[in-house]
Parts: C-alpha cells; sequence; structure tokens
C-alpha cells in the first residue's frame, strides 16, 4: 500500500522536473522515452495498484462490475508493455 503514494508523487516528480526544469531535453529522444516510462508507472499507481489492491485485499466478493474488473485488467497489461518498450528502446537508444 505504500508503493501507491510514493509511487504516484516520485513519477509525477520525474514528468515535471523533465517538462518543467530541462527544456534542453526536450527533444532528445531519450528525454521522451523516460516520460512515457514516467506517465505509464503513474497510470499504473493510479489505476492499476488501488484496483487490484481492493480486489486482492478485501478477499470476499469482488464489488466492482465485469466491465471494471475488464477495465483494471487492460490498463494493467497496456502500462506493463508500454513500460516494457520504453525500457527497451531507451536500452536500443544506448
Amino acid at each position: 500500500m505504500f508503493i501507491i503514494p510514493f509511487g504516484t508523487v516520485s513519477n509525477l516528480c520525474v514528468i515535471i522536473c523533465l517538462l518543467k526544469y530541462a527544456p534542453k531535453l526536450r527533444g532528445d529522444a531519450t528525454t521522451k522515452f523516460v516520460i512515457n516510462l514516467a506517465v505509464s508507472d503513474l497510470i499504473f499507481c493510479c489505476v492499476t495498484l488501488p484496483l487490484r489492491w481492493l480486489q486482492f485485499g478485501i478477499r470476499q466478493n469482488y464489488y466492482f462490475a465485469n466491465p471494471l474488473c475488464q477495465f483494471e485488467e487492460m490498463t494493467f497489461y497496456w502500462t506493463f508493455f508500454a513500460s516494457l518498450f520504453s525500457l527497451t528502446l531507451i536500452s536500443l537508444n544506448r
């Protein structure tokens, strides 16, 4: 449960610092990949983790409707693959 606020704040700090305080680096491909990685991790921390925590933490009936459960699964895999591809592109860009 600690990772949700910590991940949200840290990813917001990365996005703000790169967009506001590093204007020379905005056109760099690596910076765009890092921002993409931070945005996907931010979505993961703000959407997927709270819904997963509710699903597995309650251990009773899942209170959400089937479309919300499907949305949670979809965002989990989208953010997972976006992070994976961002890390791959960062390493290939080097």
